[in-house]
């Protein structure tokens, strides 16, 4: 066997046996989330994290309507009036 047929059986085997990892991990991670009642897990999460961000919110909304609005002074604007035109050189 040549050193080329030799790398590209070797190659051929480890493909399969990465691809074979790949699918029963997935496939291990499918069942235990699906008999350990993941669907409700998530959706119990994300209820949890709603909420959380609702009382941010709300936070925020109490602290922005407590602080008092400062009126600033009114600034008094000059105008300008040009004197003379630039003449060109």
């Amino acid at each position: 066997m040549t050193f080329f047929w030799k790398f590209v059986d070797t190659f051929v085997k480890n493909i399969a046996t990465i691809s074979a990892i790949v699918v029963g991990v997935s496939l291990f991670m499918i069942r235990a989330f699906n008999e350990n009642d993941g669907r409700e897990k998530v959706r119990v999460a994300t209820l949890q994290f709603l909420k959380f961000v609702d009382t941010l919110i709300e936070f925020g909304k109490e602290q922005l309507s407590s602080a008092d609005v400062v009126e600033q002074p009114q600034v008094v604007t000059a105008t300008v009036t040009k004197t003379r035109k630039r003449v060109a050189a």
